[in-house]
């Protein structure tokens, strides 16, 4: 199957680029709040090289400040996919040959779905951000467009810089707390055109706050760059009673974050200690006859216990794990699986850890 290396996308008029109000200051250690202004757009951007290279020679990292058309400005950091053109048309044809291979597999019995991570360098605004940079936005079609027919795909839609903003954190590369309930929600209606009985989108609750915590995210951590961070904020879902194996239930998580009970140093890596990893979720209280396979990444973590919710058993499974899907199907009479992750591992295998061989049909 031939691919498409990736190759820059034409440049949104900035005029038509509606942005969040967030506006910093110059200084160090400055957040803002964010609120609906759709009328303002993009003015100028400009974007600084802060790393040229990650040590795992994966991705290029930038300092970005967008000028706002009331005279404020928005900083965010950013990262792009820094292998080269052959080798990201190279993974991107495995990707896709092995995905095909692993969601056909016995695709009479269950049901596959795949839910990708955007990212800003996928979107048509990309060159708006990073100009330095290619948009990965053809790859990113390509793959959707490649995969079988019996798959149900979707993504976290970044139409505009606005959905950026509000979606994603400013210094992280993963999804904000109202990134992760629109994921949420999307997954979920995928999922429920098959089996409605799993039944609807749970309310999120009060959005809370770690006191005291300023988050510097893995793009803030990754490059030294401290001069901006976020508030840590996240949704606590009051999930019925369940049972987590291998790992801290994400309950027992918020509890210890709202008590200050975490090392919340410049150099923590909030995000995957307040989201656990877990092997297996098992909600006693459910009846759906519904049992779910996860294959995922850091991106599945913040939500693997909310989609759970709606299964009877859960199992998961992430990079550096072997997974047999016959014995998952047979002995564990899985009905559905689920693969979600970022999409530079999904269409570019980036991280080491990640081999689709791992995932054994027949």
């Amino acid at each position: 199957m031939a691919s498409t290396a990736a190759s820059s996308s034409g440049v949104v008029s900035t005029k038509n680029s509606p942005v969040a109000d967030y506006t910093t200051s110059d200084n160090a250690d400055t957040k803002s709040e964010i609120t609906a202004e759709p009328e303002l757009y993009i003015v100028s951007s400009t974007a600084r090289l802060l790393a040229n290279n990650d040590a795992r020679n994966i991705h290029r990292y930038y300092a970005v400040t967008l000028e706002l058309s009331d005279g404020s400005k928005v900083q965010l950091l950013e990262r792009a996919v820094s292998i080269d053109d052959d080798t990201k048309a190279k993974r991107l044809n495995e990707s896709i040959i092995e995905l095909n291979r692993i969601c056909s597999y016995r695709k009479d019995e269950v049901n596959y779905y795949i839910f990708a991570g955007t990212r800003t360098q996928d979107t048509s605004f990309s060159s708006d951000v990073m100009p330095q940079e290619s948009s990965t936005a053809i790859d990113f079609e390509l793959f959707r467009s490649s995969l079988p027919e019996n798959v149900r795909f979707d993504y976290l839609r970044f139409d505009t810089i606005s959905d950026r903003l509000r979606l994603a954190y400013l210094t992280d590369h993963h999804w904000s707390a109202d990134g992760i309930k629109e994921a949420y929600g999307q997954i979920l209606d995928m999922m429920r055109l098959d089996t409605p009985d799993i039944g609807e989108m749970r309310e999120s609750g009060k959005l809370l706050t770690a006191p005291g915590v300023r988050f510097y995210g893995s793009l803030a951590r990754l490059t030294g760059y401290y001069s901006l961070y976020d508030p840590f904020t996240f949704y606590d879902y009051d999930l019925p009673e369940h049972k987590v194996r291998g790992g801290v239930s994400f309950k027992e998580k918020i509890k210890a974050f709202m008590a200050g009970k975490i090392n919340a140093g410049r150099g923590s890596a909030l995000y995957e200690e307040l989201y656990p990893a877990p092997v297996q979720i098992v909600y006693p209280g459910n009846n759906t006859g519904r049992r779910l396979l996860i294959i995922g990444d850091s991106y599945a973590r913040g939500m693997c216990e909310l989609i759970a919710s709606h299964f009877d058993v859960t199992y998961t499974f992430f990079p550096g794990r072997e997974c047999d899907l016959d014995k998952h199907i047979d002995s564990y009479g899985v009905t559905d699986v689920l693969i979600l992750m970022t999409s530079d591992r999904l269409l570019y295998r980036v991280y080491g850890q990640l081999r689709w061989s791992d995932y054994k049909t027949g």
